[in-house]
Order: C-alpha cells, then sequence, then structure tokens
C-alpha cells in the first residue's frame, strides 16, 4: 500500500546515521538519541525611511547568520564518544602481559594497569623474585583495571612491582587528539503522528563541537549532548538544488 499523507501534524521518531566525508566507509547508526533539533539564525538589516518625518522603515535585507543544531545522544558507542571527544578509538585485543613494570609505588595506594584485564583469568604481582598474595598483599579491583595494594602487606612505599594477567578485550579511546571531521547526516525518521509516514532527511555538511556535558557517575542514565554546525557544500549545484539540506514528505 503506498504511502498517503493524513494528518499534517508532527511527532518524530526515526534513526540517524552518519558517514564522514571524502572517507569511504559504512555510515554509522548512533543507536538510541532522544533529540534532533535544528535552529537557523537570521542577521537583519534595515533601510530607515527618511523621507517623511514619521520615521519606519523602508526596506529590510535578512540573510541566513548560523545554522546549527543539537544531538543529544543516549547510547555510549565507542563511535559516538569519539565525536563527542574528538577521539581515536582502538581496539585493544586479548592477549598475555608479562611483569608489567610498576615502579615507586605506594602502600595503600591503586596501581592503574595499563590494560583492562580479563577478571577469569590469573593476575600475579611480583615484589621481586617473590610472588605476592592476593587479598594479603594486593587486592583485585572488579572494573578489572588495576590492584589495590593493601596496607599492612608485603609493599612498602617506594618499591618496584611486576604485573602480569591477560588483557580484556575493550577499546582505548584517547580524547582531544584529532580535528573536528566534517559528517553527513542521514535521518531516516518516521510521523508517528500520520500513521509513521516517511520524513528522510538528509543534512551535506555537519561539524560537531565536544558534548556539552560528560556525565561519568549517576543514578540516571547519561545522555551525550554535542552541538554542530551546519555548513554549506559547494559540491551541490543546479537550479533550486540546496547546498545544506534536503527534505521529504509523502504526498496526500
Amino acid at each position: 500500500m503506498a504511502f498517503v499523507t493524513t494528518y499534517e501534524d508532527y511527532s518524530g521518531e526515526g534513526e540517524t546515521f552518519l558517514k564522514r566525508r571524502g572517507v569511504s566507509a559504512k555510515k554509522i547508526n548512533i543507536g538510541l538519541h532522544k533529540a534532533l533539533n535544528f535552529a537557523i539564525s537570521e542577521e537583519t538589516k534595515t533601510q530607515p525611511e527618511n523621507r517623511f518625518g514619521v520615521g519606519g522603515v523602508a526596506n529590510t535585507k535578512t540573510t541566513i547568520s548560523n545554522f546549527e543544531g543539537t544531538l543529544t545522544l543516549q547510547h555510549w558507542s565507542v563511535e559516538n564518544l569519539a565525536i563527542a571527544l574528538r577521539g581515536e578509538s582502538t581496539l585493544i585485543a586479548t592477549g598475555t602481559v608479562t611483569d608489567e613494570p610498576h615502579n615507586d609505588v605506594f602502600a595503600g595506594d591503586l596501581v592503574r594497569t595499563d590494560f583492562v584485564y580479563d577478571p577469569e583469568a590469573t593476575v600475579t604481582v611480583k615484589k621481586g623474585a617473590a610472588t605476592l598474595v592476593l587479598d594479603t598483599d594486593y587486592a583485585l579491583r572488579a572494573t578489572g583495571s588495576g590492584i589495590l595494594l593493601i596496607e599492612g602487606g608485603a609493599v612498602i612505599d617506594g618499591d618496584d612491582i611486576n604485573i602480569s594477567y591477560t588483557k580484556n578485550k575493550f577499546y582505548a579511546i584517547e580524547g582531544l587528539v584529532v580535528p573536528a571531521y566534517e559528517y553527513e547526516l542521514f535521518f531516516d525518521g518516521i510521523n508517528t503522528a500520520d500513521a509513521n509516514n516517511p520524513v528522510p532527511l538528509d543534512i551535506f555538511r555537519v561539524k560537531f563541537g565536544f558534548a556539552n556535558s560528560f556525565a561519568m557517575k549517576g543514578s540516571e542514565f547519561t545522555d551525550l549532548e554535542i552541538k554542530f554546525s551546519v555548513l554549506s557544500d559547494p559540491s551541490k549545484t543546479g537550479p533550486g538544488k540546496s547546498k545544506y539540506l534536503k527534505f521529504g514528505k509523502v504526498a496526500a
């Protein structure tokens, strides 16, 4: 059955995809997100009416001064985090780490391992040739990201230790290391107020800022809100062709 518009009301849902411009790669599905908003700002210049002694305006001229948007992400995927932090991600494969050195440690301190370890694999901690005792000299962290040296154990301030473990598969994201890449944005939307009719929207060129906030602790689900600028795409040419966006709406 063909799509037919019955109601002109709008309530939008849908999926959003991003594709880096100039890179041959598949689109990123950003997952759950609760807002995709746009705002266009105008600059207005006026020509004062100065002929009849009563003031007023003879003419106005308006131009677009800014075209921006906000994307509120709910899924903390590695791709979304890299965009929000202008970062690069590296997949760390599982593997064995032997005698990772940690020098001049302190009793009672957290010692961060270079990689997240597999909590089901053996972790061995040594001081010189001596193997330290779990839960007497050190405790494992439930996060798999280090050990806690126990006060009164075999390790004293200034000691050197070595940790051996099995790396857990995980992503390492280095933040603030890349420029703001440009993306194409594709909203594969539906209008739930009009029988879920499609409302496709393509934005040709967007550039993201940093995440407005980055809440790492709290009792509620955390969002990543990112603002972006919509830029003109000089490759879009021809009569009636927008350099910014293309929007679709089902006909009645």
